[in-house]
């Protein structure tokens, strides 16, 4: 059985072997980059097997709770707790990260911390929607929960035993959180929704379908004319860029 750095490893080949899923990626990231701007102090948690060093042309300092070297990702960092002081950098990103958080809540208020006044925490996650909920409920290796609710807030840092593990539904808990008036008042808030077809035509990280490039493009392109208010009820991703 493979232990969840070599899933990691898998995947980043998998983005580099496959036209359609890098075409994707490119895609996502291009959005990133746009949020990041001219920005020079850039933090990525979760970093994962750095994927990121694939598509961004931005000097980051990627982090994760394994290292790789290789692919200059810092090991032994957890989001929940980082060991940095506030307000250090311009940009933390967290690609495909925060929905394996222990504590979601814990994770934001901490990268939060850590970005400067005017700075931005740019999150890009799993989103459950009418038309997404199935295909993860019954195709994804992690949970996919329609409400999710965190089990508590931690007031130290969470054990991870299983690194795997995550949920679907927590992009939609934390939307939720961020509308509350006492929340919604302290941040700018940018939210896109994403990928209804585009991103599970690809097949995902670890399902891949050989969909040619061009095909993909196309997706995206439909998808970019279709009103943000439909997309939230049938879209598969989603990019929230907060504004501290």
């Amino acid at each position: 059985m493979k232990n969840y750095s070599d899933e990691l490893l898998e995947q980043r080949i998998n983005i580099l072997n496959s036209q359609g899923l890098s075409t994707y990626f490119s895609y996502i990231y291009d959005m990133i980059a746009e949020e990041i701007g001219q920005s020079k102090k850039i933090l990525e948690v979760g970093s994962g097997a750095g994927i990121s060093n694939i598509f961004l042309k931005q000097s980051v300092f990627r982090t994760d709770f394994f290292a790789f070297p290789e692919v200059g990702v810092m090991g032994g960092y957890v989001m929940e707790s980082l060991p940095f002081d506030a307000e250090t950098f311009d940009i933390v990103l967290a690609i495909d990260c925060i929905h394996h958080s222990k504590s979601p809540i814990n994770s934001i208020d901490e990268l939060l911390r850590v970005v400067r006044k005017s700075g931005k925490v740019i999150l890009v996650e799993p989103y459950v929607s009418y038309l997404s909920y199935l295909p993860y409920k019954l195709l994804h290796h992690e949970s996919t929960t329609w409400n999710y609710k965190p089990k508590i807030k931690f007031d130290g840092l969470p054990e991870y035993t299983d690194l795997a593990s995550g949920d679907q539904g927590v992009s939609k808990f934390l939307l939720r959180e961020f509308k509350k008036e006492h929340v919604s008042n302290l941040f700018v808030l940018m939210i896109k929704y994403l990928s209804p077809i585009s991103f599970f035509a690809t097949g995902g990280t670890t399902r891949l379908i050989p969909t040619p490039a061009g095909l993909i493009r196309f997706l995206i392109k439909l998808e970019s004319i279709i009103p943000q208010i439909i997309m939230k009820r049938i879209s598969s991703r989603v990019l929230i860029s907060i504004q501290k």
